[in-house]
């Protein structure tokens, strides 16, 4: 379990302006109060080895181990609150409630009295484990945010944008047009080399859609032979050398109609050289119709 997690208020939008300014993402006094569930005669802790629910998806031969270690936790912080956690003891959970509000709430969990906290206040089926969930359904008012996990994940993501961008700056500016088209931006010979460039750079640095980065590193990491397939099915497309029929969602050359993705592995086999070759020649007679005339 990470060190610090918090308790958020789900975001919601207001007509109410500068709430964000003040630190809140509802309207003041949004709130609810929450106890520790009950069930028979034991609450739900977080801290009860007797609790099946604990430990659902823990393989057989981990259980015992698994179900010692929270015995163990348990006794720890009893012993250093100087109370009785037996999930029974209703003179102590009973009397347990927690307030929450919208402002964020910091558990330190090396903090035995938040530790104890929020054992039983993350088992609360009305808060959200993280934000994704609370947005999923108008019954959760509040999400855990873990800290820990959402650090590590904005640290993996930057590794790997900074991996991509290292990747940039050797690439040829050929392979670089090539990429682009793959990833459907414009990059004809009259787009230039910066710009090029700096669409690519801009579309691994998108915050807004983090799968950019992979799409980046699986085009870039694409076997020669199917890297060459699609981009030549995509300057086919751009320079309207193969047709697309947008109502049977197919892509046409002469006789031959098939979907996208299929073009590309047609386009590999030896047995249809002709059609490639075809494409090819086609898809240079076009390109020197668009260039501009040379005078001599």
């Amino acid at each position: 379990m990470p060190s610090i997690v918090k308790i958020k208020a789900k975001p919601i939008q207001s007509k109410f302006d500068g709430l964000r300014e003040l630190g809140l993402n509802r309207l003041p006094g949004t709130g609810a109060m929450y106890t520790p569930l009950k069930r028979g005669d034991r609450y739900v802790t977080g801290l009860d080895e007797r609790l099946d629910a604990n430990f659902a998806g823990v393989p057989a031969g981990e259980l015992d181990q698994r179900r010692k270690a929270v015995a163990d936790k348990r006794r720890k912080y009893a012993e250093l609150l100087g109370e009785n956690l037996d999930p029974s003891n209703g003179e102590f959970w009973g009397r347990q409630s927690f307030l929450c509000t919208d402002r964020e709430i910091v558990f330190d969990l090396d903090d035995p009295e938040h530790f104890v906290t929020y054992s039983w206040l993350r088992h609360e089926p009305r808060i959200a484990k993280d934000l994704e969930q609370a947005l999923s359904s108008d019954d959760y008012q509040f999400y855990i945010d873990n800290i820990v996990i959402e650090e590590k994940a904005r640290k993996e993501r930057k590794s790997k944008v900074n991996e991509c961008v290292a990747i940039l700056d050797k690439m040829p500016p050929e392979e670089m047009r090539g990429l682009s088209k793959l990833l459907g931006m414009p990059a004809s010979e009259r787009v230039t080399e910066d710009t090029v460039y700096n669409q690519l750079d801009d579309f691994i640095k998108d915050e807004k859609d983090p799968s950019k980065v992979e799409q980046f590193l699986l085009f870039h990491n694409m076997d020669k032979q199917s890297k060459t397939a699609q981009l030549l099915v995509a300057e086919a497309l751009e320079m309207s050398v193969l047709k697309h029929n947008y109502a049977k969602k197919t892509i046409a050359f002469g006789d031959e109609e098939m979907i996208r993705s299929d073009w590309f592995g047609f386009l590999q086999e030896e047995a249809n050289a002709a059609t490639r070759n075809a494409i090819e020649s086609r898809l240079k007679e076009a390109r020197i119709m668009q260039s501009p005339a040379v005078s001599i």
